[in-house]
């Protein structure tokens, strides 16, 4: 909610917004997730990039499985070798409108192919967001699909999780 009079309070929001969210990407574009300004919460400095070497770190099946992505989309550190597409989405995070900023990356593997969408800003929410998908062109009932392996890797000051401020989950579907 914006309170003020003749709009000038929501233009001066919103302009400032837009330079936050282009100076991140643009930071994003240049050095990847080690670019990125840290979070200030709770009297402590949290980096986006930190984060997303922990939930790695922590889950070796992913790591194992999509190593030559992430070298190449520069998740662990490092520019990479691939092109990023990146996106913003708007979201609710504890009844607050938030942001987040996002890059995906993709290569063919084998006859299939892998992903990663990393989110690599939010202005609430959680700190970072990496999803690895593995997709493999299957036959059935003879009909064309792809059978997807979903991996989610959250690292988010709202998640109760006992402590632990990560969370992973994973999911098999064809489609």
């Amino acid at each position: 909610m914006f309170v003020g009079g003749g709009g000038g309070g929501r233009e001066a929001v919103d302009s400032f917004r837009s330079r936050v969210l282009a100076e991140r990407a643009q930071a994003y574009v240049g050095g990847r997730f080690s670019a990125q300004a840290p979070y200030e919460t709770t009297g402590s400095s949290v980096r986006v990039s930190e984060e997303a070497n922990r939930l790695l770190r922590d889950d070796s099946k992913v790591r194992t499985q999509f190593a030559s992505l992430i070298a190449g989309a520069g998740v662990g550190g490092g520019r990479g070798s691939l092109g990023p597409s990146l996106y913003w989405q708007i979201f609710e995070a504890e009844g607050q409108a938030a942001v987040n900023l996002d890059a995906s990356y993709s290569k063919p593997v084998g006859d299939g192919f892998q992903v990663v969408d990393t989110q690599y800003y939010s202005s609430g929410g959680f700190y970072t967001v990496l999803t690895f998908y593995q997709l493999w062109p299957v036959t059935v009932e003879g009909q064309p699909a792809t059978l997807a392996w979903r991996s989610d890797l959250i690292s988010s000051p709202l998640l109760d999780l006992r402590g632990v401020e990560r969370m992973r989950s994973r999911s098999c579907c064809d489609a």
